[in-house]
């Protein structure tokens, strides 16, 4: 056997009598405590050698988790002490909820090895009912004389399970108790028949916890108020006065008399809404009314400026028309005035030659006939260089006048365009 394998056989026979040595003195005990409270478990050593002072360490868990932040638990609420001088290590709860309940256990830990687990201390939390509780419960708030009153008593289902109870002068009018419950809920339900028998009549409720030696109570009073029966609820729930703890007093009112000169806000409430909605619908009429007039004028008025344009339009391309119509007219008679006064020239040149001649044959001698044929001659091509630029001068005039009726038609055909270029541009109009 090697050096190395003794001092192995050392370890081992060293590490085995100091599990065989350390052994748990107290166990962890089962505990029951009521919600809210205290309560803590205990595990103590014995045995424990100076090898191992200030290098175990004892850890706890519930239901087999490791009590700790990152398992969910609130240290906050859970407190360990550890008291190695005396070999004792607890651990406290605080403010106990229904949570809570389940079994704990101590381990001890030595060189990263678990040498001794504890038993396992069961906790039993008992559950208190919420404060709201109990509740007083009716079907509707109003009755009338002969129908029936069916009250109930309503209270959280915990465990241990609570108990309600009617108040003794209510038990003596109510002619049934039926005892309901579900997996949440338990409650007790009573009929009575409405009449002036159970006019003022206050119907309480009593619960019972186990943890708390007072009961605790609420109330529902009738009241007959014209004929019918008017709830109202009186709270008058007892508070167990504990040590180390406030108490809180609410004043409430059991009763109301409503005054007949009290102002009714709801009514108030509903007579402006009603006035507002009146208002802002006569001002959206009156809105709507100012459009439409100002709509019917502006479309009137923009009618009445598009038949002005038109009649403008109309008047500038027709007043060149009448103008070139009479400029034509003029042209046609200055024409017909010059072609008459020429064909009458025309016919006439013969017989003046003619005249002419025999005037001249007569005064003329016979020595001046060759001088004279010469001169009526010459006078004969004169009389045709005068018709001939007569002729030009009528053909001149002619395509003069053409040419400023060409011009007149043209400019009538641009005013058009540019009118109907115009309308195409600005649209047409409002409807």
């Amino acid at each position: 056997m090697t050096t190395m394998d003794k001092i192995m056989m050392l370890v081992i026979l060293l590490f085995c009598n100091i599990s065989k040595a350390v052994r748990i003195e107290h166990q962890p005990v089962d505990r029951s405590v009521a919600e809210k409270k205290r309560v803590h478990f205990t595990c103590t050593f014995k045995d424990i050698n100076d090898n191992m002072e200030g290098k175990y360490e004892v850890i706890w868990t519930k239901d087999t988790y490791i009590i700790s932040e990152l398992n969910g638990f609130n240290l906050k609420r859970f407190k360990f002490e550890n008291l190695f001088a005396e070999k004792e290590h607890v651990v406290r709860i605080n403010h106990v909820n229904r949570k809570d309940k389940g079994g704990y256990q101590c381990h001890l830990r030595y060189n990263n090895d678990i040498l001794l687990t504890s038993n396992t201390g069961k906790l039993t939390v008992r559950e208190i009912p919420s404060d709201r509780y109990p509740l007083v419960k009716l079907d509707k708030e109003i009755y009338r004389p002969g129908e029936e009153i069916a009250v109930s008593c309503v209270c959280e289902n915990t465990n241990p399970e609570p108990t309600l109870e009617w108040d003794p002068t209510t038990q003596t009018l109510l002619q049934s108790t039926i005892i309901k419950k579900n997996d949440s809920l338990i409650w007790i339900e009573a009929t009575v028949i409405a009449s002036t028998a159970v006019n003022g009549l206050v119907l309480t409720c009593l619960l019972h916890v186990e943890d708390e030696p007072v009961p605790r109570d609420q109330s529902k009073h009738l009241d007959i108020n014209n004929g019918d029966f008017q709830i109202t609820t009186t709270v008058l729930t007892t508070t167990v006065i504990q040590h180390e703890k406030n108490l809180s007093l609410t004043p409430q009112i059991t009763n109301y008399e409503k005054d007949s000169n009290e102002v009714d806000f709801k009514q108030w409430r509903l007579l402006v809404l009603i006035i507002t909605f009146a208002l802002t619908t006569c001002v959206s009429f009156v809105v709507i009314v100012i459009l439409i007039v100002y709509n019917r004028k502006k479309n009137k008025l923009y009618k009445t400026m598009q038949e002005k344009c038109e009649a403008s339009d109309y008047s500038t391309s027709f007043l060149p028309e009448v103008k070139r119509e009479k400029e034509m007219a003029s042209m046609s008679s200055n024409a017909f005035h010059d072609q008459a006064t020429y064909e009458t020239n025309d016919e006439s040149i013969p017989f003046l030659l003619e005249m002419n001649c025999e005037q001249d044959s007569k005064s003329m001698s016979s020595n001046e006939s060759i001088d004279q044929a010469t001169t009526n001659e010459s006078t004969s091509v004169q009389l045709k260089l005068n018709r001939e630029q007569h002729l030009a001068s009528i053909s001149s005039n002619e395509s003069h006048n053409y040419a400023t009726s060409e011009t007149t038609t043209l400019l009538r055909h641009r005013n058009i365009k540019t009118k109907y270029s115009l309308s195409s541009y600005i649209g047409p109009g409002p409807p």
